[in-house]
């Protein structure tokens, strides 16, 4: 390795060395440091990209939380008596109030064995020997070797591969006697149907006998748990066999404690429905906040927002913003209660110098109103999730396919005849497309391929020909979750194809500064180079002057 050159400016007097440097210097000043200013501003605004990115996800968080019904229409139960059950609601229970009555509570089989010394020690056979029993229909005989404890036969029934749901275990009576611990057996499930029978065995040390059978009586008998509605049914009883029960009243779960009455009151959640809807609104407002701060020009200062100009914040600036401000799809004026935000209070505020100068506003009085009077048309203008319908005479919705269908208001022509026909189109289009017609079902069929794909719209009345119309809806939460998550995907949204741009941008940069610090390095090599051959040149004509000097006061001297 070449040793470094360097300078002692002995020889000619002069810093030579702190030449090279600032020309180096110079050197880097004009041609690397307006690369990594280049590199610098690349990289901030993939920052900000990143920032931006971060304030969608939670945006998007926020807006799924509200994208269906049953996310939306919060639904709050309270029980008049706590101690006979807890009660909670869905978005699909029905308000009002219903008075239940408890007679019994469901509950699991339990048989306990007359009793035996010990666990650990007495064997409960001095001989190989069986032991058997029914569980809701299905019979376990269990191999038992002489020698085996009570302990170690608690652990042969419970790891039984093919146990059909019993579960084995001691008590301890504390009585001390010869009779003092007792096997016990435990359905798993609650329910009538989950009885233990049939209990034998061939255990010549443990006690037979018992009501059950092979020493055990039934201390706790399997049963339903039975309940009336509003006083249904008038003879008998609701059964059911879990005390957790979801399928007797519509979008109310239940959990039994004890037999007595209460009252379930249902009601709508208006509170957290407005807290979500404040927290959908806050979310949004700290987007447009982010992107006006990034995109602004500040004409004292003569300075542009680093965002500015670029053209995926302006898309994702101007998709969001259609959303809130249009109308959900399948939507109608005359139609529908609400058919934008603005109806129930929440605006852009246009006023030039307000503090929430183009953010979106809650009028808090306007939406409590909406929420109290039609909670679930604000529901529908938000969360409507494929609602289907149709307001002609002759048409009726049927289906759609989840993640075929699109959303939106269509055009039916049905065309009677023998056999009848019909074409479907999204409304505002021009082109029809063909309609598969099912005679059993008197139904016609949106075609794959179109927006209409997997729709199904019923002909009530075929015997004439006739135009009508059907509407798919999204809300808006439903459209702003669909919109964000095309603009968040991480291989084709906007952000990340620029941040992916952007990145190569900066390793473009990268390959030219270390291209530039090499030139640079050989450029530095040469100077000092020459530098030194200065030196040493400098070095001997100084001391050939010297010399001469020297001369010329010896000859002055004589």
């Amino acid at each position: 390795m070449a040793e470094s050159i360097t300078f002692t400016g002995l020889g000619s007097g002069i810093d030579l060395e702190s030449i090279v440097k600032a020309l180096v210097d110079n050197e880097k000043k004009r041609f690397i440091t307006p690369i990594e200013t280049w590199k610098t501003s690349w990289q901030d605004k993939i920052t900000a990209f990143q920032e931006l990115n971060t304030k969608l996800i939670s945006f998007s968080t926020a807006v799924k939380s509200l994208d269906t019904p049953a996310e939306f229409l919060v639904k709050r139960a309270s029980v008049s008596d706590s101690t006979v059950l807890s009660a909670t609601a869905t978005s699909s229970a029905f308000n009002g109030s219903t008075t239940i009555t408890i007679n019994q509570l469901s509950q699991c089989e339990k048989e306990i064995h007359a009793g035996h010394p010990d666990a650990q020690t007495t064997a409960v056979t001095s001989v190989a020997g069986t032991f058997s029993y029914t569980y809701s229909g299905m019979t376990r005989t269990l191999t038992v070797p002489a020698g085996t404890t009570l302990s170690q036969l608690v652990k042969i029934i419970n790891n039984d591969p093919q146990n059909p749901g019993v579960t084995a275990s001691i008590i301890d009576d504390g009585s001390g006697t010869s009779t003092a611990f007792h096997l016990v057996l435990s359905g798993n499930n609650t329910g009538a149907d989950y009885t233990i029978t049939m209990i034998s065995h061939t255990l010549n040390n443990f006690a037979t006998g018992g009501t059950s059978g092979g020493g055990f009586d039934e201390t706790q008998t399997a049963q339903n748990a039975q309940l009336k509605i509003d006083g249904y049914p008038a003879t008998g009883w609701i059964e059911r066999s879990t005390n957790t029960i979801t399928d007797v009243l519509t979008g109310i779960t239940m959990t039994l404690f004890s037999t007595g009455t209460t009252t379930i009151t249902v009601s709508t959640d208006t509170a957290a429905i407005k807290e979500n809807i404040k927290n959908f609104v806050n979310t949004f407002n700290e987007i447009r906040s982010y992107i006006k701060e990034k995109t602004a020009y500040n004409t004292a200062t003569d300075k542009a927002g680093i965002l500015l100009g670029n053209y995926a914040v302006d898309t994702i600036k101007n998709r969001l913003n259609a959303i809130v401000s249009s109308k959900p799809t399948g939507f109608r004026d005359g139609y529908d209660t609400y058919v934008n935000l603005m109806q129930i209070g929440i605006h852009t505020d246009a006023d030039i110098g307000s503090a929430t100068e183009g953010l979106l506003i809650i009028d808090n009085a306007k939406l409590d109103e909406a929420l109290s009077e039609n909670p679930d048309a604000v529901a529908r203008l938000f969360s409507a999730y494929f609602t289907g319908r149709s307001a002609h005479a002759k048409l009726s919705y049927e289906s759609y396919i989840d993640g075929i269908t699109e959303p939106g208001t269509y055009e039916i022509k049905f065309i009677a005849g023998v056999p009848p026909s019909g074409q479907i189109r999204l409304k505002g289009t021009t082109e029809w497309h063909p309609a598969t017609w099912d005679n059993a079902s008197q139904t016609l069929t949106g075609g794959y391929g179109y927006p209409e794909a997997g729709l199904v719209v019923k002909i009530t009345d075929p015997s004439t020909s006739f135009i009508g119309e059907v509407d798919l809806q999204r809300g808006i939460a439903g459209k702003l979750k669909d919109e964000l998550d095309a603009l968040l995907d991480s291989d084709d949204g906007p952000l990340a194809v620029l941040e992916d741009n952007y990145t190569n941008i900066i390793k473009s940069a990268d390959n030219k500064i270390e291209f530039e610090e090499k030139r640079i390095a050989i450029y530095e090599k040469r100077l000092k180079e020459r530098y030194a051959r200065l030196e040493s040149l400098l070095s001997e004509l100084n001391n050939q002057m010297s010399y001469l000097s020297m001369r010329v006061q010896q000859l002055t001297q004589k």
